[in-house]
């Protein structure tokens, strides 16, 4: 990781529960996309994570799949 810098926006999701599909059929209970976040908040995200599901959990969280449902469930909630 030497060396390594990030280039342009960081977008971050919350920890959203993979809830069975609520009435209009969406899965994931109240996504949060966020764009840059404050260092707090993704400090807590971050400390959450390990401590419900361990590093497993935070590497389940870079998994293109589940990142795929969840921003798809936020824009079905947000468009309907």
């Amino acid at each position: 990781m030497a060396g390594y810098s990030h280039h342009g926006s960081s977008i971050y999701l919350s920890d959203a529960i993979n809830t069975l599909p609520d009435s209009a059929g969406i899965p994931y209970s109240d996504p949060q996309v966020r764009q840059d976040p404050e260092f707090i908040w993704r400090s807590r995200l971050t400390l959450r994570r390990l401590l419900r599901g361990g590093f497993r959990a935070c590497v389940d969280d870079h998994d293109i799949s589940i990142y795929t449902q969840k921003l798809y469930a936020n824009v079905q909630r947000r468009h309907g």
